[in-house]
């Protein structure tokens, strides 16, 4: 590995000054390429699959009256209430799938950019352009990019929290810049609570390696505000607790070897940025220069390090580890990959590497992202319902849950088609303040079930997630099993349709 010599405009690591004014006088004209690149691959079928159940979750609140809104994210789902209040203001134009999505999608987009602004400040210019590329051409990002959940938002926060940082450092006595980087902070907590943890790694990176005359009364303030304005969703999730996140399963090997795959996207490319991490690691401990600016070093390994570090050791007391939460690594992992690329001395074998790395993100994108199997197929399992139903059949939902997700899609039948009637309810969602609605207990759901012909079942076998009671599970086995017969039954992904007719 070479040595950086610092120079304001970032030129790569080891090149010289005639090989670094064209990826200078290029910079804005590829990033401008790149962001139309991640805008492309964004939007691109975007509509072409349904929503997943968590995705219709996002849109069902976002698509309640404002008042409903806020008693649900009130009583569980206030883990990323500024997200749906977005979403709430970006639905009153539509809330056609391809819209829906497109929230994450522009959020995505313009963290392409700003992840190219943070590379060239800390890494240089090439650095920062070929990050802006890998984190593009990343499966994780563009699937999360695509889905319309939290994540983008929280990604694109992240870097511009970041990069406010890099700003207000410059200039440590501007309030102004010092107010903005507090407000983004605090934006980006109220859209994802665990992103806490970046403004945390900010402050231990100014503890590690302060400039010149700075105070640490100033670093204490600034982190007490955000604490301070960001302690109401936090008190509310620990008072949440065990809705937000009883779903988790116990901290394993496994589940942090299954975290680990889905940041990077794909089984194949762990090893790939497990390099990076390991030469950026080296090149620390041998006190080599790694960047551009005083805080390259401290920054972007407290971003990349600290926070799954947090979030395993909690999770020996408290499961919190799943990969999609800490999808606000992806710009950072980006970050020191493309460092790491650009650290190999000779440039036809740098140039080999790169090709590499680009082919596997770009092969795993594809298999991610655009040819695999949809794992759940709720527009197609609600399509087959209403393709056969006829009047008087009822629906039962094993689980429960899964009402939600099927009748966003039995709600929008084509002229013609007969939606089944769901008995199971005993009140509503407007009537709750909730997403799940009440059903009625087995011994009053039973008689009303029994007089049927025809009984639906939509079921999620071996589905262990419980957050409801569930009357019609118990009724399907104990009475729709014994005293009917399947005449049809499809699988769409991990959800069954089963159609029951009396013997």
């Amino acid at each position: 590995m070479s040595q950086v010599q610092a120079d304001p405009v970032g030129p790569v690591s080891g090149s010289s000054p005639r090989h670094q004014a064209p990826a200078v006088s290029r910079f804005w004209p590829l990033v401008a390429a790149v962001t139309v690149l991640a805008a492309v691959l964004g939007w691109w079928q975007l509509g072409q699959d349904g929503l997943w159940r968590d995705e219709i979750f996002s849109a069902f609140i976002a698509t309640r009256s404002l008042d409903h809104a806020w008693s649900i994210l009130w009583t569980r789902e206030f883990n990323m209430g500024l997200y749906y209040l977005a979403l709430w203001g970006w639905t009153s134009v539509s809330d056609s799938e391809t819209w829906i999505r497109s929230l994450s999608v522009l959020a995505a987009v313009v963290t392409v950019p700003l992840t190219a602004l943070v590379g060239r400040r800390l890494l240089g210019a090439r650095a920062g352009l070929l990050a802006a590329l890998l984190l593009t051409l990343a499966p994780a990002f563009l699937f999360y990019g695509r889905f319309a959940r939290a994540y983008a938002l929280a990604s694109l926060l992240a870097v511009l929290a970041c990069w406010l940082l890099l700003r207000a450092y410059d200039r440590p006595r501007s309030t102004a810049r010092w107010a903005g980087y507090v407000a983004v902070c605090v934006l980006m907590v109220w859209t994802t609570p665990l992103t806490l943890l970046v403004a945390g790694a900010h402050a231990l990176a100014l503890l590690i390696a302060p400039p010149e005359g700075w105070r640490l009364p100033r670093t204490v303030a600034v982190y007490a505000l955000v604490g301070l304005f960001s302690a109401p969703v936090l008190l509310r999730l620990l008072l949440a607790q065990g809705v937000m996140s009883g779903w988790i399963e116990d901290l394993s090997p496994a589940r942090v070897a299954g975290a680990a795959s889905d940041l990077s996207g794909a089984p194949v490319l762990v090893p790939v940025y497990a390099l990076a991490v390991l030469a950026w690691g080296v090149a620390l401990v041998r006190r080599r220069t790694v960047g551009e600016h005083p805080l390259a070093a401290p920054l972007l390994t407290a971003w990349l390090v600290l926070p799954p570090a947090v979030i395993i050791a909690v999770s020996v007391v408290k499961p919190l580890l799943v990969g999609r939460y800490l999808s606000f690594l992806l710009p950072v992992m980006a970050l020191l990959l493309a460092w790491a690329v650009l650290q190999i001395r000779l440039r036809p074998l740098m140039l080999a590497a790169l090709a590499v790395v680009v082919a596997l993100q770009a092969v795993s994108l594809v298999q991610r992202d655009y040819l695999r199997e949809v794992p759940e197929d709720v527009r197609g399992a609600a399509a087959a319902v209403t393709a056969q139903a006829r009047p008087g059949d009822v629906v039962l939902y094993a689980p429960a849950h899964l009402r939600m997700a099927i009748e966003w899609y039995l709600d929008q039948p084509a002229p013609g088609q007969v939606v089944p009637e769901d008995v199971a309810v005993a009140r509503t969602t407007e009537q709750l303040g909730d997403e799940f609605p009440q059903e009625f207990p087995p011994d009053e759901l039973t008689p009303i079930v029994s007089e049927r012909d025809r009984i639906w079942v939509v079921s999620l076998p071996g589905d262990t997630w419980r957050p409801t009671p569930e009357s019609s599970s118990v009724v399907v086995d104990d009475v729709v099993r014994p005293g009917y017969e399947v005449t049809s039954r499809q699988d769409f992904g991990t959800i069954r349709v089963e159609l029951f007719e009396a013997r």
